[in-house]
């Protein structure tokens, strides 16, 4: 998540101008610090996902580590799309990236829910997918 806000820089401005020139140079940053603001929530949220699902998980295999790495991969990735969300929000190809983006980083927790919770193979006795279960009901 902090890797999200690193693409959010203000421009060189002469010492001389900084009074004049950083209110309107910090405006210009909104858009970025929205979009940052939208990253770091779907973040969050897979975040809260992943460890709930984790915690009911109680053995692992290497499809499950390849998995979690795709995961962890697509999480990474987002950094990207929201900075071009930030740049280019008005351009509809840049929302589809940023759109596809999300949802296959959310398809990749299903997966890993689906993998670990079918026939209880990697789960103690309860269905990742089960909602009660997540949510330690």
């Amino acid at each position: 998540m902090t890797l999200l806000v690193v693409s959010i820089t203000v421009t060189q401005i002469p010492a001389n101008l900084v009074a004049q020139e950083l209110p309107n140079r910090l405006r210009e940053l909104l858009p970025n610090l929205f979009s940052y603001v939208i990253s770091f929530l779907v973040i969050f949220s897979y975040w809260t996902v992943h460890h709930s699902m984790f915690s009911t998980i109680r053995a692992y295999d290497r499809g499950l580590m390849w998995m979690n790495g795709l995961f962890l991969m697509f999480v990474a990735f987002l950094p990207f799309p929201t900075a071009l969300l930030g740049e280019y929000g008005d351009q509809l190809l840049v929302v589809a990236i940023y759109a596809g983006s999300v949802a296959i980083t959310r398809l990749m927790l299903s997966v890993i829910c689906w993998y670990a919770s079918s026939n209880y193979r990697l789960t103690a006795g309860c269905r990742v997918a089960d909602p009660q279960s997540i949510m330690g009901e």
